[in-house]
């Protein structure tokens, strides 16, 4: 019942903040896989939420700080998230034009926050001593991968070098986004949503070949493109699991729909109001 409450203030709270369009709130509605979470995953809804509050504070009210203090709580729910949008984040920002002074300095705030929170954040992800970071991933990909399949060692193909990396990240990222594939699929509900991620990827695909006439919205743009990169590549070489999938890739999948929409319709409000002032054009 709590998740369902969530559920609709989320919903009450991006209508109030005019967030979402047309096509973005029939996408609230509808989604099998949030209305399958919301219904039975108070943390993945939380961990939702969350999400939702650090890309609004930070892409539309352009509060880059506060973001990242409402941010924190994803540390205790969900780390790779919290690590992943603050990574995403700390890009955008210094691609973005402005003050170099302010980005020094709010680059020394990220950096004295980090290493305030070091231990906390890396007790979340219970790292070996000692390993590296292709042997991080190794380490949580062979997990993983158990989890799966009950073996360490049968069709468990590791990470071997950085070239591996790269190729395991763009491979996962596209199969994360459908997985599992239509002839994968052992029941009606696999198939369900197999169908369902082809039908999300090609929605995805039409928003981001709309084109989006100014710098800035450009940029709020591709800092969604690259959030759906990075954790669908992330996700896609550690994550094994049908079931996990969908339940890791839908928070990500919500927050670049609902946003996206939101930059696309900002884009044809401010090309109205353009053309008013230039009627010629």
């Amino acid at each position: 019942m709590i998740n369902f409450i969530i559920y609709l203030l989320l919903f009450f709270y991006l209508k109030k903040q005019n967030i979402f369009t047309y096509g973005s709130e029939i996408f609230y509605l509808l989604y099998p896989s949030l209305l399958l979470y919301s219904s039975v995953g108070l943390r993945e809804m939380l961990i939702l939420t969350f999400m939702i509050i650090v890309v609004y504070q930070f892409l539309v009210k352009d509060k880059y700080i506060f973001s990242v203090i409402c941010s924190l709580p994803l540390i205790f729910l969900k780390p790779q998230n919290f690590l992943i949008i603050n990574m995403c984040s700390t890009i955008f920002f210094f691609f973005k034009k402005g003050d170099s002074n302010k980005k020094i300095g709010i680059l020394f705030l990220i950096i004295l926050a980090f290493f305030g929170l070091k231990n906390l954040i890396l007790s979340r992800f219970t790292i070996p001593a000692g390993f590296g970071f292709i042997d991080v991933i190794n380490n949580y990909r062979n997990y993983m991968f158990f989890e799966d399949t009950r073996s360490y060692v049968e069709g468990y193909i590791p990470i071997n070098n950085f070239f591996d990396l790269f190729y395991q990240g763009a491979i996962g990222s596209f199969y994360m986004l459908l997985k599992p594939f239509p002839w994968q699929s052992s029941n009606p509900l696999q198939l369900v949503q197999s169908i369902e991620n082809i039908i999300i990827l090609f929605l995805m695909i039409f928003l981001v070949l709309k084109p989006i006439n100014f710098k800035t919205l450009r940029l709020k743009a591709n800092y969604l493109k690259m959030m759906i990169i990075i954790s669908m590549s992330i996700y896609g070489m550690v994550v094994f699991n049908f079931g996990s999938a969908s339940r890791y890739r839908f928070g990500f999948i919500v927050v670049f729909f609902i946003f996206y929409s939101y930059l696309l319709n900002k884009n044809r409000i401010n090309l109205l109001k353009y053309k008013s002032i230039n009627p010629n054009i």
